[in-house]
């Protein structure tokens, strides 16, 4: 898609210092990223959207259908971000 790292972080940085409230939303694959990313309301003349996604463990494991007791492992994790990634270009927060 063209975006890098450092670009989403830069989008991020400058939406939680200059946006109140932010608005993400869970992603915890490609589709739910493409659903974060192209979902807009309008209403009363204003376009509203999310400006971000996060995926947790949690996230990832309950989408796997596991508990979140890290039986999916790093590699599989890595493998969810990167279908995110792959498709959307707004910013991505992860927590571990």
């Amino acid at each position: 898609i063209g975006i890098t790292p450092q670009m989403r972080m830069k989008s991020l940085k400058e939406l939680i210092y200059s946006k109140k409230p932010v608005r993400i939303l869970e992603a915890h694959n490609g589709l739910t990223g493409l659903i974060v990313e192209k979902t807009k309301v309008e209403k009363d003349g204003k376009v509203r959207e999310f400006d971000g996604m996060w995926i947790s463990s949690l996230c990832d494991s309950t989408a796997k259908g596991k508990p979140d007791i890290e039986l999916v492992d790093l590699t599989s994790r890595l493998n969810t971000i990167n279908d995110i990634l792959e498709v959307t270009t707004k910013p991505i927060s992860i927590k571990s």
